[in-house]
């Protein structure tokens, strides 16, 4: 079965219940931020993989174009990173709201 997100359709495993991003990847959470355009995914690799865990960083809202990987052997440590990336997004995210604030501001 497929899902779509962000305009991209990813497989659902029924039988194992997970979403699979396009490379195979198990998907564990997602950020997402429409302002920025840009948003972050955690994904595990698998068991046997030296860093099972990894995040990547993703454009456009499309999760095929995961890039710049940071890759973890404890779920613990890929979820820190995780949350540090959101950071970055949410700062990316307030310099666009602040820079449109700007523009509205000059159009008046």
């Amino acid at each position: 079965m497929q899902v779509k997100t962000y305009g991209l359709y990813l497989d659902l495993d029924l039988a194992r219940n997970r979403l699979e991003l396009p490379n195979g990847r198990e998907i564990v959470d997602v950020y997402y931020s429409a302002l920025a355009d840009w948003g972050v995914v955690l994904a595990f690799q698998g068991e046997n993989d030296a860093a099972p865990w990894v995040t990547w960083e993703f454009y456009r809202g499309d999760l095929a174009t995961t890039a710049a990987g940071h890759y973890f052997k404890t779920r613990q440590q890929a979820y820190r990173d995780f949350a540090d990336r959101i950071d970055c997004v949410d700062s990316d995210a307030e310099v666009f709201r602040e820079r449109a604030e700007e523009q509205k501001l000059r159009a008046v």
